[in-house]
């Protein structure tokens, strides 16, 4: 992924909006940060499912976005658990993943995602496809 100046209506669309973000890599959970973070979302940033499941019940998130592919527990299991409490079961989420074979965006879909984002993904498309499942939630 590129850092490259974000739109205007890309910073917009996100602005204020509290976002989970779940990346177990230390250096693409950061620039994935940055780059919300220049969208003028509110980021909580956690290395891990079980981090960002912790994270998620102690703080309101608008939308959660993982990576499906972790140690220990995946994206998968994060979403399985945030479903089973009635706050976060009509939270938006995103899988974000290296893995952009056809199957996975089809599991990915069935299994309660709300949208399929492949990585690496350009700093404004990440913004702008955030805010449109955002608008599709509401």
């Amino acid at each position: 992924m590129s850092v490259s100046p974000l739109d205007h209506r890309a910073r917009r669309a996100l602005d204020g909006v509290r976002i989970l973000l779940v990346e177990d890599t230390a250096d693409a959970r950061e620039l994935l940060a940055f780059v919300l973070e220049q969208c003028a979302a509110v980021v909580t940033a956690k290395g891990s499912a079980a981090e960002g499941l912790d994270a998620f019940l102690r703080e309101r998130h608008e939308i959660v976005v993982t990576d499906l592919a972790m140690p220990g527990h995946d994206g998968y299991w994060l979403l399985k658990r945030l479903r089973e409490h009635a706050p976060a079961s009509t939270v938006p989420a995103v899988a974000l993943t290296a893995f952009t074979d056809r199957y996975s965006h089809e599991e990915a879909l069935a299994r309660g995602f709300d949208a399929f984002l492949p990585k690496p993904i350009e700093p404004d498309e990440l913004c702008r496809a955030l805010s449109q499942v955002l608008a599709r939630a509401h």
